[in-house]
Order: C-alpha cells, then structure tokens, then sequence
C-alpha cells in the first residue's frame, strides 16, 4: 500500500488524508487510479470525509449531538466527520424506517476488478470511466434491478408483493391513443424532486484532514423535466436506437440522461466538463436510487370508466336495432381494479409448482384481480 492519487492530476493523498490508494506502477509519480485500474470508479464521501473506496448505505440521517466541556455548540448533520456512537445518538435526522431507496445502492459493489464498480448510470464519454464502462456491456448492469422489489412503504405501506401501486409507469402513453394521449404530468412530479450532484473541480481537495472555509459553491441541481422527459419519448417513439418503442423494466432508467436547469441534453457535455473528475459513481446514481424505487414499467392498477346500459328490443324485433329498441336503465361510473399476485397461493407450493427461474414461466396467469373501489357519476 503506497500514496496516490483518486484523479488523474490531482492532489496526492498524505499520511493525513484516508483513505490510503493503491497506485501503480510503483514509483511513478502522478498516477492516479484511474490511469491504473480503469475506470477508477470511486465514491465521495459524506461532509468532510475524504473521497475513496466506500461501500454504499442507506441514509440514516446524521447527528445533531451536543458537545462535551470543550465543545458547547451542536455539530452540523452530515458534515462532521470521525463521529463514534452516533447511530446510537438521542437526537437524530433519518428517515422514519431508515431503509435503503433501492438496490442501485449496490453500484458501490466491486464487480470483479480494483476500482470497478458497477453501473446504475449512463456511460457516457464525459463521465468518469467513458462510453466503455465495463458495466455498460450487453446484458447492461442496470438489468440487476429487476430481481429487487422496492415496494411503496411510505407513507403507509401501499405496494404489496408484485403490485406495483403508488409507481408512476414509465411507459407513459395509452395505446391505441398513444399519438396524441400521454401521461406525463405523473413523471414531471417525480423529477421534481430529484437533485442531482455535481462537483467542480474548483473544490478539489487539498492534502490535509482538516476542514478547510471552502467557496459558497453549488453541487445539487434540479432537473429540467422537459429535457429530462426527451429520453422517454425517444424510447417511446423508438427513435433511441434501442429497437424497441417501450419500456420493460423500471432500471431503463438508469440509462436515460438526467439534464440539469439550464442546459439542454445536447449540452451535457459540455455541462460537465468542469465537474465529473471529482465526481464520485457514488454521486451520479444517487438520482437514479430514488428513481428506480417510484417508476415501473407495468402498472398494476387500473381506474376503468364504464357507461353500462339495459337494453330493451322493440316490438316484434329480435336483437337490438337503433332506433327501434329501448334504454331502459343505465349506469356510470369508474371502477379501480388492482390485479396481485398472492405469495400464499396454493399453486406455488407442492410437486405441480412452477419454476419462475426456467425463463419461460409467466407469471401472468398466477395473478389475482381485486375491485379497490367503485365510484358512481349520478351528476
């Protein structure tokens, strides 16, 4: 283990500044990890801590602990480092049940190689590890994503088992209507909240543990839902070169580009030229971790409107005929129906069970319908 360098040209890790990088060949001055072990994928740290070789945790909040004798005031939540016991701290930011967004927080995960982690965000030739990020290879990382299940489970536990409830699907327009019927107000909320990180490298770090009085400087954007959305309509018009005008699985997007206000997709390039060298993997998939979780490609649940109607023939006509026959009684309304699948069912289990792993057993004719409510328009 000898001193090195995260980034290729930048400052070198001391004594001082953990975590220690392994760097090669030996003796050459200035090699960085990404130069050694492409990509170099890394992970910033939170607050104060050094950037490195972190595993991926869920966000459990940070302490808000007071002081002993020589210290009076509060620490500041997520940016006080070398903090002991406090998980076990009275007062606390966290969320309310601590769980992990999804499983792309599993791109920290080495995939078989130093410094190669795997790929929950688009590979693209101005991010760290280029267009030929080993993750980026057919079958892509991101298709992982679809042997986890994120159920909805705040604010109450809505998603059950293979229900896809409270998930704003992807695929965001109605066939056969779907030139000129689209739902994508649904989408727009949910990029509303997303942030996306990026660093400039005018706050690279400088070899020291100590906390420096650093610029008034922005690292998180919001998105520009009307650039962000451009993916989605490529896929659904299928122009994304993809071969396909749909979407199959939530983790497809892990492979659309998120587009910060005040640029264009065209203009990421050029948007991140001064910001992805110090910009850790860990830190362009966070969008995408509370993404994934909110997005499915196939809903669950339906709201159908009916106009149901009691016919009666004319006299002396067999069948309807306009015109001749009667409307006798007739209801409207909408009726929410919610399609499941119900882990205790009897045909999973015994001789006869099928097996989901062979790759050729739907599960489509195990699903259950429920009606969730019915709502009549008496107007």
């Amino acid at each position: 283990m000898i001193f090195g360098q995260l980034i290729e040209g930048g400052p070198p890790l001391n004594a001082d500044k953990l975590p220690l990088v392994t760097s090669a060949p030996l003796g050459v001055p200035g090699k960085s990890i990404q130069s050694a072990f492409p990509p170099g994928d890394f992970s910033n740290g939170v607050g104060f801590n050094p950037a490195g070789g972190w595993g991926a945790k869920s966000d459990e909040g940070s302490p808000i602990w007071q002081g002993n004798d020589a210290m009076t005031s509060p620490l500041h939540p997520y940016f006080q480092g070398g903090i002991s016991g406090a998980e076990g701290s009275e007062g606390m930011l966290s969320s309310p049940n601590r769980q992990m967004p999804s499983a792309v927080l599993f791109g920290s995960i080495c995939s078989g190689a130093p410094w190669r982690t795997l790929l929950f965000r688009p590979a693209r030739s101005y991010l760290s590890g280029g267009s030929s990020h080993f993750g980026n290879q057919s079958p892509p990382d991101w298709a992982i994503l679809d042997f986890f299940h994120m159920p909805v489970a705040e604010p109450y536990a809505i998603s059950e088992p293979f229900a896809t409830a409270g998930k704003i699907n992807l695929n965001a327009r109605i066939i056969p209507f779907s030139s000129y019927l689209t739902r994508e107000t649904a989408l727009r909320a949910v990029l509303a909240s997303v942030r996306l990180t990026a660093i400039p490298s005018t706050l690279a770090p400088v070899p020291t543990f100590a906390p420096l009085p650093l610029p008034d400087t922005k690292t998180r954007y919001p998105l520009d839902p009307e650039e962000t959305l451009r993916s989605v309509r490529d896929r659904l018009n299928g122009t994304d070169g993809s071969g396909r005008s749909v979407f199959l699985s939530a983790g497809e997007v892990c492979a659309m580009d998120l587009v910060p206000q005040g640029t264009t997709r065209a203009g990421l390039a050029a948007w991140w030229a001064d910001k992805s060298k110090l910009t850790g993997d860990n830190s362009l998939e966070s969008p995408y971790a509370t993404l994934v979780p909110r997005l499915t490609a196939r809903s669950n649940t339906y709201t159908v409107h009916v106009t149901a109607q009691s016919l009666a023939p004319g006299p002396g006509v067999v069948g309807w005929r306009e015109g001749r026959g009667r409307v006798t009684a007739e209801w409207r309304g909408a009726i929410s129906v919610e399609r499941y699948v119900d882990p205790n069912d009897s045909r999973f289990t015994g001789p006869g069970a099928p097996n989901f792993l062979s790759g050729t057993q739907p599960v489509g004719p195990y699903y259950r319908f429920r009606v969730l409510g019915t709502r009549r328009f008496n107007p």
